[in-house]
Order: structure tokens, then sequence, then C-alpha cells
């Protein structure tokens, strides 16, 4: 049995990516007690405001146990 947390980070078009995994980027660091997901409301491809793309692990309904970060647009 795994004691480790799920993390989702909520993501929505245009989000920025330095804002996003930057923050991830620190959960990666710490991976044997973090469960990574990025959400996102239909589970498809997402862009950023800085053009790329990023494919999102579960949409807003698959995952009932996440703890969930996100972020405004500024």
């Amino acid at each position: 049995m795994s004691n480790k947390r799920s993390i989702g980070v909520l993501l929505f078009e245009g989000f920025e990516l330095l804002n996003v995994f930057g923050l991830l980027e620190m959960y990666g660091m710490a991976a044997d007690h973090f469960d990574i997901r990025l959400v996102y409301e239909d589970g498809s491809v997402i862009a950023s405001r800085q053009g790329p793309k990023s494919i999102v692990d579960v949409s807003l309904t698959m995952h009932k146990s996440l703890i969930c970060c996100w972020f405004r647009a500024v």
C-alpha cells in the first residue's frame, strides 16, 4: 500500500508555464511522497499562454481524491 498523496493541478486554457511547472518541479523532487496529475475539465490536450501544449492525465470527473492546486492568469 502506498502512502503517497495525490496532487492534481487544475489547468485552464492559457495557463502560465512557469506557474505550473515551477511548482511541480518542487513536488517532483519528492516523487516518493507525491503522485502528481495534470487535470483539465475534459481530460484533453491544453495550450499554455506561451504556446506549448500539455497532455493532461485526468478530467475533473475522473479523479475524486486529489488535492487540487490552481492558478489564475495575471
